[in-house]
């Protein structure tokens, strides 16, 4: 029984990157993605999610948002 070859044909390893770095040590890092077809609902739960109102419910934004 063969076994495969290491060799140039093997992709390379992925990498994660983390910005625990640049956190304070009292602080952990959460992502999130919420996902759906209706946006009036993925910014309301992204609203309960945070506790306050970060994201307006009425109005759909035409590209990506990112909340810090």
């Amino acid at each position: 029984m063969e076994t495969a070859a290491t060799g140039s044909d093997d992709p390379p390893p992925v990498k994660q990157s983390s910005s625990y770095g640049l956190l304070p040590p009292n602080m952990s890092e959460l992502r999130v993605v919420l996902l759906g077809n209706s946006w009036c609902e993925r910014s309301s739960v992204g609203n309960y999610i945070l506790g306050k109102t970060v994201f307006d419910t009425e109005e759909e934004p035409d590209h990506c948002l990112k909340v810090s």
